[in-house]
């Protein structure tokens, strides 16, 4: 009996299509201070380094070696998706200019991960450990999703916020995370 979960991989990519959309636009009288820096989630080093942990995992399976316990991997896996919203080793500085290619790497990102994760979910049978590793890589993407989703927003307002025409404005609780250096979402680098 196969595992089948919905990757949210897919379903953020198709509800978040008008967001990506509007990123790769140009907007007229946008703010044109691209020499600010910000400092944001590397998304491409986050996606593909939860990518290299599946299949590693996979390798490490495959190889028939039981060193660790389910327990040990799923502790680990844990502790490597949380230490991505708080170490600075998965943070990086960006100016509005670099937004574009930023927002098509996770694109990219995404595809692959969701191809590594969609190939283990079409066999028949997978084992306790993987689907554990798939469904924890699964919520860890949606938070990962969520906060990219933010930065967007945040992103279209920093752009537009000189324009009388494009002017794109976010909720107050958006406003208070980018001012908040706490929170995972864009700051503007001191």
């Amino acid at each position: 009996m196969k595992f089948s979960i919905e990757l949210s991989t897919r379903a953020f990519v198709a509800d978040n299509k008008k967001c990506f959309e509007d990123i790769v636009s140009d907007y007229t009288n946008m703010d044109s201070r691209n020499d600010v820096v910000y400092t944001m989630l590397n998304y491409e080093v986050i996606l593909d380094k939860m990518r290299e942990f599946i299949t590693s995992y996979l390798n490490y399976r495959d190889s028939g070696n039981d060193k660790y316990s389910e327990e040990n991997i799923i502790g680990a896996t844990i502790r490597f998706y949380d230490k991505m919203f708080t170490s600075d080793e998965y943070r990086h500085d960006v100016t509005m200019s670099d937004i574009k290619n930023i927002c098509k790497k996770f694109l990219e990102q995404t595809k692959k991960l969701q191809d590594v994760m969609q190939e283990q979910l079409n066999q028949d049978e997978i084992g306790s450990t993987l689907k554990q590793l798939l469904n924890l890589t699964d919520k860890q993407y949606s938070k990962v999703a969520k906060v990219f989703k933010d930065d967007m927003d945040i992103c279209k307002w920093i752009k537009t916020s000189k324009s009388k025409v494009f002017n794109h404005d976010i909720p107050a609780r958006l406003k208070a995370a980018f001012n908040n250096k706490e929170t995972p979402v864009i700051h503007r680098k001191d």
